[in-house]
């Protein structure tokens, strides 16, 4: 699984439950001082008794009601937010341009100013996009990114692309896929460049409430039934993993330019480098056999405090032709389900 692309995620809790009574409507004891002045002993022990049945009723009281409440991605409305990646001062990549073999510019590129307009709403580095009214399943939102570009000693030029996003919900997790329609530079839009470009590389692709992998089943065969997609084509996708075999094995079927896809069997196995969704978390990786493209690749991680769903990305490659000129093309699908 492409790990690079995918960032932290972050939940609220709605606690939709009202606070109730604490069933404690017993009268407590009165204390008087006595002739000293001070509390009477008795009374005091009384009131002591009295105070911690209280406490224990309201901790009983409250234990149910946290029970009984569902958590935000537990709701019908599912996975409620998408953190926006931080891209303030990062390095996005380098450029070499040369004239006669000599180098001109040679240096990195480093971002700032990024901003996603969606919805009417504009979002900087580390906002919440608020999804909570999207539906569950497959969602397209027009989006527009904008984000400064500077290479040292050079003037900083604000890009910007335009597209789709694609975006499949579901309870304890979130797939984001973007469909870019064309990129320009803000301040010449007339030299404008259509991409119709479709990737999961976005630092949106990935979010949600990762299952550790000392927290996966350690016994049980679980079938995942979900969808798969792509800038526009919808497939199904049907996943098993027996969890106490560590193995896990499916399919994508409906999706024209693929055809059947068989996602061959592989082991769960545990994530440990550092990032701030996936580490110490279980995922899978192995190949993929698209009955038109041939071999591929997929991965794909367990969410959920139970292994209740997966997200994952499957990647092929379209041959090129060097006669017509035409390159090598890779290709890319989203998928996700639940058990």
């Amino acid at each position: 699984m492409k790990k690079t692309s995918l960032f932290m995620c972050a939940f609220s809790a709605l606690l939709l439950a009202a606070c109730g009574s604490s069933g404690n409507n017993a009268p407590s004891a009165q204390s008087t001082p006595n002739a000293a002045g001070m509390l009477d002993p008795i009374n005091k022990q009384e009131d002591t008794k009295q105070e911690d049945t209280k406490q224990e009723d309201t901790k009983q009281e409250d234990k149910k009601q946290e029970e009984n409440a569902p958590s935000s991605q537990q709701s019908s409305n599912g996975y409620p937010f998408l953190v926006v990646p931080n891209l303030e001062n990062e390095e996005i990549g380098t450029i070499v341009e040369t004239i006669n073999g000599k180098p001109i510019i040679n240096g990195k590129i480093i971002a700032s100013n990024y901003q996603i307009q969606l919805n009417g709403k504009t979002y900087r580095s580390q906002d919440k996009i608020d999804i909570s009214s999207l539906q569950l399943g497959l969602n397209t939102l027009p989006f527009k990114e904008s984000i400064s570009q500077t290479i040292e000693g050079l003037p900083s030029q604000q890009a910007a692309i335009e597209g789709n996003l694609r975006l499949y919900k579901q309870h304890y997790s979130v797939l984001t896929g973007t469909f870019v329609k064309k990129k320009f530079n803000q301040a010449s839009p007339e030299d404008t460049e259509n991409e119709n470009t479709f990737s999961f590389d976005n630092g949106y692709a990935i979010q949600g409430d990762v299952t550790p992998f000392k927290m996966l089943p350690t016994e049980g065969v679980y079938t995942y039934n979900g969808k798969a997609f792509d800038e526009k084509a919808e497939g199904t996708l049907q996943y098993t993993i027996d969890f106490e075999k560590r193995v896990g094995s499916g399919s994508i079927t409906g999706m024209e330019q693929f055809g059947d896809i068989k996602l061959n069997q592989a082991s769960i196995k545990q994530i440990t480098e550092e990032h701030p969704v996936l580490k110490n978390g279980g995922e899978i990786e192995g190949t993929a056999v698209s009955e038109k493209l041939g071999k591929g690749e997929y991965a794909l991680g367990i969410f959920g405090p139970k292994a209740e769903e997966i997200v994952g990305v499957a990647d092929f490659v379209i041959p090129g032709d060097s006669e017509q000129g035409i390159e090598q093309q890779d290709v890319e699908i989203g998928f996700g389900g639940q058990r």
